[in-house]
């Protein structure tokens, strides 16, 4: 039982017989109805001060997220979760400290199959209806995604003197010495400075090296594709 106080003096409560308990410094009774009365309105004094702490500390991880402090941000979710293990969305700022990713909607963007981390399935997990489609919406975008670059590994891959056109196989027009980033296709007319995953940019760091997509940040090296 939680440690009640007299209203009087704030002294402490003993429970003596048939349920009547005792303040130790003024002897003020309290019924058995009394004592259910102040139990009750001490845990929702607890709920709401869990809540309001669970705020303040989702704040904090958020703020490192957004400063790149990965290690402070995963302390600050974890503290969230010492006061509520269900709470889905300490879950999924966990995931984004361990990806590194300054907030949530970066998630659509990874190269990994964030379904099969223990934080998302967690998160799924404990949410609500309306978390849980929004978390199956992100699932399948990546899905999506995946499915793209592998896609695109495999035409880009399979051929380096023509580097084929990663957007639908198509060899380009005038293969790997005429400049195939900025060479249309000769099925689908697009060229590969054109991402294929988002419609962006693709910048290059020279005639046959491609870098990062302006738009959503795809880096093509860290996924084999240069």
């Amino acid at each position: 039982m939680a440690n009640l106080s007299c209203d009087l003096c704030k002294g402490k409560l003993v429970i003596g017989t048939g349920g009547i308990a005792t303040c130790e410094s003024c002897g003020m009774e309290y019924t058995k109805d009394r004592m259910q009365e102040m139990l009750t309105e001490n845990k929702n004094t607890v709920e709401v001060s869990n809540i309001a702490g669970i705020e303040n500390l989702m704040k904090r991880g958020q703020t490192f997220l957004e400063d790149s402090n990965w290690k402070q941000a995963k302390i600050y979710f974890d503290k969230v979760l010492d006061l509520n293990p269900e709470y889905a969305n300490a879950y999924i700022g966990k995931l984004c400290a361990e990806l590194k990713l300054q907030n949530e909607n970066k998630l659509k963007n990874v190269n990994i199959h964030i379904y099969n981390n223990i934080n998302f399935q967690r998160a799924f997990r404990y949410s609500d209806i309306d978390n849980q489609k929004r978390l199956k919406n992100i699932e399948e975008i990546v899905k999506e995604r995946l499915k793209k670059i592998t896609q695109a590994q495999e035409w880009c891959g399979s051929d380096k003197v023509t580097l084929l056109c990663w957007h639908c196989g198509g060899k380009t027009k005038a293969g790997l010495f005429g400049n195939v980033y900025t060479s249309p296709c000769k099925i689908c007319g697009k060229n590969n400075s054109e991402c294929f995953l988002c419609g962006g940019t693709v910048n290059r760091d020279n005639k046959f090296s491609i870098g990062i997509c302006t738009k959503c940040g795809t880096n093509f090296r860290d996924i084999g594709i240069s």
